[in-house]
């Protein structure tokens, strides 16, 4: 069950599989929860809600659907009922935690950062990397780019990798930075400014 675009994996044998267009898999499954006349418990609903809020930027995102911020009552409803572990959380308090939990590059490892949330693609004759880091204020990244383009150039060595980049996304002012290594020429015609840093601003993509 998933809510990304589909891939070139293959299968040995057929596979029940769901994909659909959604802003995240905690959607799907607070359905499915919901159409089989059943209610998850506190603990297991709070789970999902953290997996769907921070997908969706507490339901802002421009891939944020109706059916995701149904899914979003319904399991705030799940979550937040006594004697779960979330007493007195709403959606917009609990998301703020989980947000800033996830957030910030100080205190992370160089390779956790440019790891985490990395997806793997091949187009045309190219295979690389794009992965995402959060953060509050994209000053911090001023700070940590040099060893997250490190990380980012050895991320491309491991893996045989044509390029690697990580957007660091501002998760208050919705917009992100491109922080590239060994980038092809075709990219120079990507419509965002670049900077002095060698980064790229990317006003308004969060995703």
């Amino acid at each position: 069950m998933d809510h990304h675009r589909l891939g070139n994996h293959s299968t040995h044998i057929p596979i029940r599989f769901t994909v659909d267009i959604v802003g995240s898999t905690s959607t799907l499954i607070s359905e499915r929860i919901e159409d089989a006349g059943l209610s998850a418990p506190p603990a297991l609903a709070g789970m999902l809600l953290a997996g769907l809020l921070s997908d969706t930027l507490i339901l802002t995102s421009p891939t944020t659907t109706p059916r995701d911020k149904l899914a979003g009552e319904r399991l705030s409803r799940w979550a937040f009922k006594k004697p779960g572990p979330l007493p007195g959380e709403t959606i917009e308090s609990f998301g703020k935690s989980i947000i800033q939990a996830g957030v910030g590059l100080e205190s992370r490892d160089a390779m956790d950062i440019v790891t985490t949330d990395l997806k793997l693609y091949q187009a045309g004759r190219y295979n690389f990397a794009i992965a995402q880091a959060e953060v509050t204020n994209l000053l911090q990244l001023a700070d940590n780019l040099e060893r997250v383009k490190t990380a980012l150039n050895s991320l491309r060595e491991q893996r045989g990798l044509d390029f690697a980049m990580l957007m660091v996304t501002d998760v208050v002012g919705n917009s992100s930075r491109l922080v590239m290594v060994n980038p092809p020429p075709l990219l120079d015609d990507l419509p965002y400014p670049h900077l002095q840093d060698g980064t790229l601003q990317a006003n308004d993509v969060v995703f």
